[in-house]
């Protein structure tokens, strides 16, 4: 081989090992994946595996462990049943199973229990309901607080038909923040806060309701609106500060997008989607149907 060929073999070796290096460079400079990547590789995983209709995938917590995989635990909720599983991501991607827990069917309650729910919501497992358990429609709401045809569902069609179908419709509340709502996140994050002090439906309430309020002033209406509802504001403000929520509103927004939503609202009246701020009329004609449709 002459030194010509070997100049040659050695400039394309170069060239390949810069090559591979370009490709690997994301887990080799970054020490690999986040815990939000590892969060969003455990819902598509999950997805893949049960599809979409009828499942609800909640992204409890995403953190990195002392062996360097992530510990991702999410909530699987179907329409009478939910399971708990953690799942043990590597740096690289590779996702290993690591345990599920089924959680025994929540039993319907007698009347008084549903008004109760329509009225004042449960959280379930990181799950947002409103309404019985036993219902025969689910509406999933995929909302973004700073959404002007967010707040207007709020304020017209959503009360009408908590009002109209108080043990036939149960609401599940999903978060997909819009990127040019420069408040969306935040509140979103906030809000999960609040709930995890067993008060997200009542923050969720006070966002819409002064939504033209904290558009601008963000943090400092979240802790006001915390402190009227009687959060321990030392729990609040660490779990707003850290961010603590940022993978399950993330991992919402994604299944939103794997769902086919491209706005806000959009809902999904036992999977069938429906976009925008309807008048009740037509959700009263979807839930109708799908009330008809019912076994």
């Amino acid at each position: 081989m002459n030194i010509s060929t070997d100049k040659n073999v050695i400039t394309a070796f170069a060239l390949g090992v810069v090559f591979c290096a370009v490709l690997l460079s994301p887990l080799w400079l970054f020490g690999g994946i986040s815990a939000d990547d590892a969060a969003a590789i455990v819902v598509e995983k999950i997805y893949s595996d049960v599809g979409m209709e009828n499942n609800i995938v909640d992204v409890i917590s995403a953190e990195k462990t002392g062996d360097g995989l992530y510990r991702v635990d999410v909530s699987v909720t179907e329409i009478k049943s939910a399971k708990n599983s953690t799942y043990l991501v590597t740096k690289e991607g590779k996702i290993i199973l690591d345990e599920s827990e089924d959680i025994e069917e929540q039993k319907t309650g007698d009347a008084g229990d549903g008004a109760l729910a329509a009225s004042s919501g449960k959280t379930v497992d990181g799950v947002h309901i409103k309404g019985e358990d036993g219902a025969k429609v689910t509406i999933i709401e995929f909302s973004d607080f700073q959404c002007p045809y967010c707040a207007r569902y709020y304020s017209d069609a959503y009360p009408q038909i908590l009002s109209a179908y108080p043990s036939d419709v149960k609401v599940i509340f999903k978060h997909f923040p819009l990127s040019f709502h420069a408040q969306a996140v935040p509140a979103a994050e906030a809000s999960e806060c609040a709930g995890a002090q067993g008060k997200f439906w009542e923050f969720h309430d006070k966002l819409f309701e002064n939504q033209n309020g904290w558009s601008n002033s963000g943090r400092t209406a979240f802790d006001k609106y915390a402190e009227e509802l009687g959060l321990d504001m030392t729990l609040f403000g660490n779990c707003v500060d850290n961010r603590e929520f940022k993978a399950k509103v993330e991992a919402d927004f994604i299944e939103g997008q794997q769902k086919g939503v491209r706005g806000t609202p959009a809902f999904f009246i036992n999977d069938k989607l429906v976009s925008g701020s309807q008048p009740f009329a037509t959700f009263k004609q979807e839930i109708d149907a799908a009330l008809a449709a019912a076994p």
